[in-house]
């Protein structure tokens, strides 16, 4: 009699499980990011010496197909663009992005929010290399190659399109 109890609290339990997870959800496939462009050159920002650092521009589309809205992260409350990361996409498992910003933010900052069915656009300013080193000088991560962005959100964040970034001379 027990057991048979048991057994029927944990139905029951499975059950509630069930239909607590049943209400649909936003899935990752529903959010797409499209950036402007497949080929990016980076050009030298003026003043960056000794440290030569670079810059590029992005408009990146954010589509929301999903049946919720979705937040994307943001670094301070009047900032009017999301927070981002560059990734490479290398054969080396340890090699990162130059581009790859470094964040400071402050927390409770509520998100830029996008509607089921709408489009944000944002125009993002990428600059690189973020670090170098303190003995050498030489700037950490890798600077020419394939690459996407990467869109913080409170549901873990979103991939763009891959794209080629190069630097000019």
């Amino acid at each position: 009699m027990r057991l048979l109890r048991h057994c029927a609290s944990a139905l029951i339990a499975l059950g509630c499980v069930a239909c607590a997870g049943s209400e649909p959800t936003s899935a990752l496939s529903d959010i797409e990011v499209t950036t402007d462009a497949t080929n990016y050159v980076a050009q030298p920002i003026p003043g960056s010496a000794p440290y030569t650092r670079y810059s590029f521009r992005v408009i990146v589309r954010t589509t929301n197909r999903s049946l919720r809205s979705i937040g994307l992260s943001r670094c301070y409350p009047g900032s009017r663009t999301p927070t981002f990361g560059v990734r490479l996409h290398s054969d080396s498992a340890s090699a990162y992005s130059a581009f790859d910003p470094v964040w400071g933010c402050v927390g409770g900052v509520p998100p830029l929010t996008i509607r089921p069915g709408a489009t944000r656009i944002d125009t993002l300013f990428v600059e690189g290399p973020n670090a170098f080193s303190g003995v050498t000088g030489e700037p950490r991560g890798v600077a020419d190659g394939l690459m996407s962005l990467h869109m913080a959100s409170e549901q873990g964040g979103f991939e763009s399109n891959r794209f080629l970034v190069s630097r000019s001379p």
